[in-house]
């Protein structure tokens, strides 16, 4: 009786141990190589980081707009009118740009933004459509670009 139950542990262990490791292998050669999915800290776009970037800032929201360089206090924030664009054309490889709203917001009702974000790969142009934010979306605030030629969005 005992040799039948250190038996069966043992099969029941190796039966077990070999459904684990059938199990983590197959997730192993799961996903493919294109693992983008919506969320967080994924990139929105990609832009060339060979060449010179220019990014244009596009105002739909209805509302004045500023938006200021992280980081860099030789360039003050600038405005972006109702309707304007706004061409930056001396960027660094990389940066934290924030936009904001140029108007005083009440806490009770906020004004959110959303960015739409798109690349004109053969002027390697990042175009920044800024708009309001649907409700129930919690809004962006910050587009984040890499060396590595990956924009994100926050």
């Amino acid at each position: 009786m005992k040799l039948n139950l250190v038996a069966l542990t043992a099969l029941l262990g190796l039966s077990t141990a070999f459904s684990f490791s059938t199990f983590s292998a197959a997730i192993a050669q799961n996903p493919p190589a294109e693992t983008y999915r919506p969320g967080f800290w994924q990139p929105v776009a990609d832009f060339n980081p060979m060449k010179k970037v220019t990014m244009k800032f596009i105002n739909q929201t209805g509302v004045p707009l500023e938006y200021g360089i992280v980081g860099n206090e030789e360039n003050l924030s600038e405005k972006i009118g109702v309707g304007e664009t706004q061409t930056l054309s001396t960027l660094e490889k990389s940066g934290n740009i924030t936009i904001y709203p140029d108007i005083a917001i009440n806490p009770d009702t906020p004004f959110n933004l959303k960015f739409s974000i798109s690349v004109d790969q053969p002027t390697n142009t990042i175009n920044v459509k800024i708009t309001q934010a649907e409700r129930g979306f919690f809004g962006h605030r910050s587009l984040n670009f890499q060396k590595t030629g990956k924009i994100y969005v926050y």
